[in-house]
């Protein structure tokens, strides 16, 4: 008889040794193995089948009342209704266990032995059952830990792409803006052109004016010159001659007068071209910022195709999270499916195991495939964890690199529009200034037409 079983057959003493550390209520003793009694052990079963089975003592004695209403008389049955509920149970519960021989005369006339045996069984199922429910809370606590990350990423999905559809739209609207600076800085570029054009053209009249102040100023050293002579001659004369002093005096104060004119002249050209040299260095000084400021225009456009490229990664990386987030949902979609399965293989098999006991192996290995199947979906769960993480940690760094260009690109902006208001301004000032000296030139110059 003993090689029917798969278990090992305990001593009395490490039964007593078990129930007294898990199962302390059922204050049994070692003189229930020796000389077992019936109503002791259909007490003990019932404790053990809720120990196994998780169904209270409550429910088991509710049932009898529910299965003696098809009875003619139900009252005759009332205490042999309980008995076949309870055997009945139990053999249900030793089928699991591994014991296929349990009888009604087990509770009825319990022998030492067959007890033993059959506690044994029982004993053996309930430490397999322990052990394998730290798996099972193992494999759920883990399922419960890829549904929170699941949540958190799928938050952090959201966020990320709320604050992507934020930087569009910013975008969007400093779209124009750009448009309009670029316009704008074309329109500079141009009238930078423009105003090399007429920097060369001055410089060109400035060069002219030079020369004529330099024509004029030999030609009043020669008026003195003359002067100097005629007045030494004057004087050689008024010593020859004694009549007309009046004449004499009238044309040397003549001299004097065109002398004091030549010098005035002279002062009023040197000033001017004191004030066209400074403003030359103003242009300059103009011509450095405008280029400056086109250097920094062309920055920020670098700055916006990296932007670009930083984008086109972010889609990237949604679309991988896209695909992690569907085969996690078919993952999810499996192994419900598998457990289904396994619920309506588990419920086949009690049945086919009550109808037809010989089919046991069949099912055991239809267990052993689940088994396998359901190991192979955990591997499967533990690398789709090993990718979600890569992909977090992805997503995070494109974040980080999204976050720093927007800065830096709001900095370089306010930097841009500082710039931009000073060069308008300094513009605004030089054009005001060229108009003045046009005007200026235009006066000093009577042969050259006006505009």
């Amino acid at each position: 008889m003993a090689a029917k079983y798969n278990f090992p057959i305990l001593q009395i003493a490490d039964i007593l040794e078990y129930f007294s550390m898990e199962l302390s209520d059922m204050g049994i003793t070692d003189s229930d193995f020796t000389l077992p009694k019936a109503s002791q052990w259909q007490r003990f079963y019932q404790i053990l089948l809720e120990a196994g089975t998780g169904c209270t003592q409550d429910h088991l004695i509710q049932a009898p009342f529910q299965h003696s209403e098809p009875f003619e008389h139900p009252e005759i049955y009332e205490q042999t209704v309980p008995l076949l509920t309870l055997t009945m149970a139990l053999k249900r519960f030793g089928l699991a266990a591994g014991i296929a021989d349990i009888k009604m005369s087990d509770l009825i006339q319990p022998k030492s032995k067959r007890t033993i045996r059959i506690v044994s069984g029982i004993i053996n199922f309930l430490r397999f059952q322990d052990d394998r429910l730290k798996v099972y809370d193992d494999i759920k606590q883990k399922n419960a830990a890829v549904k929170d990350q699941h949540t958190q990423l799928a938050k952090a999905n959201d966020a990320l792409q709320s604050r992507i559809n934020k930087i569009l739209a910013h975008r969007a609207e400093q779209e124009p803006e750009m448009m309009q600076l670029q316009d704008q800085c074309e329109v500079i570029a141009a009238n930078m052109n423009n105003h090399h054009k007429t920097q060369t053209m001055q410089q060109k009249d400035i060069s002219d004016l030079k020369s004529k102040i330099a024509e004029r100023n030999a030609s009043a050293d020669q008026l003195k010159v003359a002067m100097i002579t005629s007045k030494e001659e004057g004087e050689n004369l008024s010593r020859q001659i004694v009549h007309s002093p009046e004449r004499m005096k009238n044309e040397q104060e003549r001299m004097k007068n065109q002398l004091m004119q030549l010098k005035l002249t002279k002062e009023e050209r040197m000033h001017r071209l004191l004030e066209l040299r400074q403003v030359v260095e103003q242009l300059q000084d103009t011509e450095c910022h405008c280029v400056q400021g086109l250097k920094l225009i062309t920055g920020i456009n670098t700055e916006i195709e990296k932007e670009k490229e930083v984008l086109a990664e972010i889609s990237n990386v949604k679309d991988k999270s896209q695909a992690q987030k569907d085969l996690l949902r078919d993952f999810s979609a499996k192994v419900q499916q598998l457990k289904r399965i396994l619920s309506t293989k588990q419920d086949k098999m009690t049945k086919v195991s009550l109808q037809h006991q010989h089919k046991m192996p069949g099912a055991q290995e239809t267990l052993e495939q689940l088994q396998q199947e359901k190991s192979r979906c955990e591997q499967m769960h533990s690398e789709d964890l090993a990718e979600r993480q890569v992909v977090i940690k992805q997503i995070h760094q494109v974040s980080n690199e999204v976050t720093k260009c927007t800065e830096e690109h709001e900095e370089a902006m306010a930097q841009l529009r500082g710039l931009y208001m000073e060069l308008l301004v300094q513009i605004d000032a030089y054009h005001l200034r060229l108009g003045e000296e046009r005007q200026a030139v235009d006066k000093m110059l009577p042969g050259r037409p006006m505009d």
